[in-house]
């Protein structure tokens, strides 16, 4: 009789793992989770008033989002994950932007209930106009949740820390948001072909300047595999010239995207 070679036993051995882990069979269900992510062209335009010079860019390039919620027994997660790359006559223009929570989701009945989430989110976007960018953390998330398989509404109000950030505008006005508190509020929704997202911040810097305020949104509308999103992007808030003083800022962007759904809320089946 032969004796097998140590790698067939490794790879028997590991698949007999791999078997017993598998739970016995039973009535499959959808877990309570929605996952999105959209790929496509994308088209944008930034205005920048205020400052040291007024500026305009357009840009095209390609962008991808993926926005998921789940659940799992009382834990609860929520993750926004973006990026694009783009260029123009005036530049480069690009940015990503990671925001990931987790907590618990205490039931005020089968499918909704009060959120209490804690993470952390940064990111940057710049052309050659505008530069914003922060890293924050921790952030704290208070809300209410309704989620089922495919479907989402999620609303919260939010709180943290910015450890590193700077909101830059024009040729050379500048913000330092650098250990700076910020509150706002987050909300999504998901139901059939329909995929909205909106946040508010206020970054409550303590240099004797305004604060620097985001509005934040996008909308998107699908028939798989093609899909068709705009987002827009406000701002404004003092920055500092060479001289010294504060000026206030606008800077606004709005974008196009029309691309196609990588996967769309087929969460896998538990056995």
């Amino acid at each position: 009789m032969s004796v097998a070679s140590p790698a067939r036993t490794f790879v028997v051995a590991l698949a007999s793992l791999v078997v017993s882990l598998i739970p016995a069979p039973a009535r499959a269900v959808d877990p309570p989770a929605t996952d999105i992510t959209v790929t496509g062209l994308r088209g944008g335009l930034t205005r920048v008033r205020g400052g040291d010079r007024h500026g305009d860019v357009t840009a095209f390039g390609l962008s991808v989002t993926h926005v998921g919620f789940g659940l799992e027994g009382l834990f609860s997660v929520r993750a926004v994950n973006t990026g694009s790359l783009a260029g123009g006559a005036n530049g480069i223009e690009g940015g990503i932007g990671q925001a990931v929570a987790g907590g618990v989701r205490l039931p005020v009945g089968a499918t909704h209930g009060v959120v209490v989430r804690g993470g952390l989110e940064f990111g940057f976007f710049g052309n050659k106009y505008l530069w914003d960018s922060s890293i924050e953390l921790p952030q704290l998330q208070l809300g209410y949740q309704w989620l089922v398989p495919r479907s989402v509404v999620d609303v919260a109000v939010k709180g943290g820390y910015v450890l590193v950030g700077r909101h830059n505008t024009g040729d050379a006005g500048t913000r330092d948001l650098d250990g700076s508190f910020e509150w706002g509020g987050i909300g999504a929704l998901h139901i059939g072909s329909i995929d909205l997202r909106a946040s508010y911040t206020s970054v409550q810097v303590n240099d004797g300047g305004s604060p620097v305020d985001l509005f934040e949104a996008a909308i998107c509308g699908h028939a798989k595999p093609l899909v068709l999103c705009t987002d827009i992007r406000y701002e404004l808030g003092d920055v500092r010239l060479l001289d010294g003083r504060f000026s206030d800022t606008v800077a606004s962007y709005v974008g196009l995207t029309a691309g196609i759904v990588l996967f769309a809320n087929d969460t896998k089946k538990r056995r």
